[in-house]
Formats: structure tokens, C-alpha cells, sequence
């Protein structure tokens, strides 16, 4: 079994470059965030703006990835990995074996440390549960310290 811990756009990538290329073994998509993958960019900005619908952002639907034979567990992160053992132990306490590890985390944003960066309408966009489309008034309202749309 490969184990790719990372739901975003590295790691559906290399689970559809893993089938492309002709791989048979089972493959099991970890991401911790509750969602199907979604596309980051168009989240922090068209969709934050009010110019795009949500079910627009969907980078993979579940089925599609099944479709694949790829396994989807969103809402499952990764609380440990056992080297020796070839598993990794998820945050629901099971653990899962693997004969292939794919770590494809992502990144994690940062504040801004400039004057402004920690501004009210200045935050970090990393999930989809952060942040909600933004209300017509705030679309309005002067840009300062930083641009979020």
C-alpha cells in the first residue's frame, strides 16, 4: 500500500502520477482537514471576493479519486510515523501499514512581520474552515497594510 499524508495538490498529484505510470498497489490519501481537496489559491482570493462558488474550488471529488482506486480519508492526519515498521499511525489511533510513504504536507502560512501585518483584515488563509466568503462591506472597505482577494 502507498500512504500519500497530504491531500492537497502534491499529493493528489502524486497519486494520479502513481496510477498514470501504472502502479496497481492500493493507495490511501491522508488529509487532515475534514474537506476533499480543494484548491488553495482561488480559495484565498476569487472565492474570498465573492467571484467564485465554493463547489467551484473542489480540485478532486471523492468519487472521481475512486474512480482511480484512490483512497480519500479526509479528517485523518498523521500523528506518527514508524520507520522501522513501515506505518504510519493516524490521529484516529489506528495504524496503517505501507510499502511507499509519500509526504506531501504542504506548508503552513506566516504572519506578516511588517507594520500592518497584523491589520483586522489581515490573516493567513491555510484552511477551509478559516475563513467564509467575505460579506459585500468588507469588499469595500479601503486595502491597507495587505491585499487578500
Amino acid at each position: 500500500m502507498i500512504v500519500i499524508v497530504g491531500n492537497g495538490v502534491a499529493g493528489i498529484a502524486a497519486a494520479e502520477a502513481l496510477r498514470a505510470g501504472g502502479c496497481t498497489d492500493a493507495i490511501t490519501l491522508l488529509g487532515d482537514e475534514a474537506h476533499p481537496p480543494y484548491h488553495r489559491p482561488p480559495r484565498s482570493k476569487a472565492w474570498l471576493a465573492g467571484e467564485m462558488e465554493a463547489a467551484q474550488l473542489q480540485m478532486r471529488s471523492p468519487e472521481a479519486l475512486a474512480r482511480k482506486q484512490i483512497e480519500l480519508r479526509p479528517g485523518v492526519g498523521v500523528q506518527a510515523i514508524d520507520r522501522a515498521k513501515c506505518e504510519v499511525t493516524l490521529s484516529d489511533g489506528q495504524t496503517l501499514p505501507y510499502t511507499g510513504l509519500v509526504l506531501a504536507t504542504g506548508s503552513t502560512p506566516r504572519r506578516l512581520s511588517l507594520p500592518g501585518g497584523d491589520a483586522p483584515m489581515c490573516w493567513p488563509c491555510a484552511r477551509a474552515t478559516t475563513l467564509k466568503p467575505s460579506p459585500p462591506a468588507w469588499r469595500k472597505q479601503p486595502r491597507k497594510a495587505c491585499r487578500w482577494w
